[in-house]
């Protein structure tokens, strides 16, 4: 029941039209592959995002999940969390009901224009009472002679 409620609501996130036009393989959304590996890394790591992340009976980060869907994240992107490699699972509308995770992030959108970039997604998980929840996050990004900067965020955590 709880994995098909978790199904639903992801699913009702975006419609066939978006799917369509943000997967693929090879895309990397106007960026870089460098570029998009570190404004992902940056997602990941988001301060306001770590309690987020499930951990185990010793207090030790569980891997960290990122489902392929809406958006296809490129071959080569290589993330960590926790020092261990962040998992991608490819999967397609129809298996979603089959997904075997309890936390997992969905990528909504990556958008560059210029030096700024926007990423949406959303964060599924349990809570400490075992109920499922999603936290939604909209990062915006500058460049500068240093690299990519988080410059606004927000995380909205809502029980589904």
């Amino acid at each position: 029941m709880l994995q098909a409620l978790l199904v639903l609501v992801a699913c009702a996130c975006f419609s066939p039209r978006e799917v369509a036009a943000q997967t693929g393989p090879s895309a990397t959304f106007g960026l870089s592959l460098s570029d998009l590996q570190a404004v992902v890394q940056q997602a990941l790591d988001l301060p306001a995002l770590q309690q987020y992340y499930p951990v185990d009976a010793n207090n030790t980060l569980q891997p960290v999940n990122i489902v392929q869907l809406p958006l296809a994240m490129p071959a080569g992107l290589t993330l960590t969390k926790g020092g261990s490699p962040v998992n991608f699972i490819a999967i397609t509308p129809a298996q979603f009901s089959n997904l075997a995770v309890d936390a997992y992030a969905m990528f909504r959108s990556i958008e560059a224009s210029g030096t700024g970039v926007s990423v949406r997604f959303n964060y599924f998980y349990k809570a400490a009472d075992n109920s499922p929840h999603t936290a939604s996050v909209a990062l915006q990004y500058q460049q500068d002679a240093t690299g990519w900067h988080v410059v606004n965020s927000t995380v909205n955590d809502s029980a589904l």
